[in-house]
């Protein structure tokens, strides 16, 4: 299903598949949590600086050791709102985060 501007149906079935799903995916090479820590580390945002962000702009409470686990895999099934949040406060747009959303379930496949 192609990815519409502004429509974020395909961004939900994806995340719907990662929240359902117990495998890990892969993002070219990486594991959605490498993917996010690597993302974050190039942007040079600490955790509790991402942390931060997330609940003043997104309204998620979301603590650092919380982050932390889920960039290590520890915790592998998101509510997708959250994956958006995350994706948001690291500067992805929809359409980046369902690119690489598509990546995943396609390597994964």
């Amino acid at each position: 299903m192609p990815v519409v501007p502004g429509d974020v149906t395909p961004l939900w079935r994806r995340t719907q598949q990662l929240r359902s799903t117990p495998q890990t995916y892969t993002i070219a090479g990486m594991t959605l949590g490498q993917f996010i820590r690597s993302r974050r580390e190039t942007l040079g945002v600490s955790l509790r600086s991402l942390s931060a962000t997330l609940l003043e702009d997104h309204g998620k409470d979301l603590d650092h050791s919380t982050l932390a686990r889920i960039e290590t895999g520890a915790t592998r099934r998101l509510d997708p709102s959250l994956l958006v949040a995350i994706a948001g406060a690291l500067g992805l747009t929809d359409d980046d985060l369902a690119r690489a959303l598509r990546l995943s379930v396609d390597e994964a496949a």
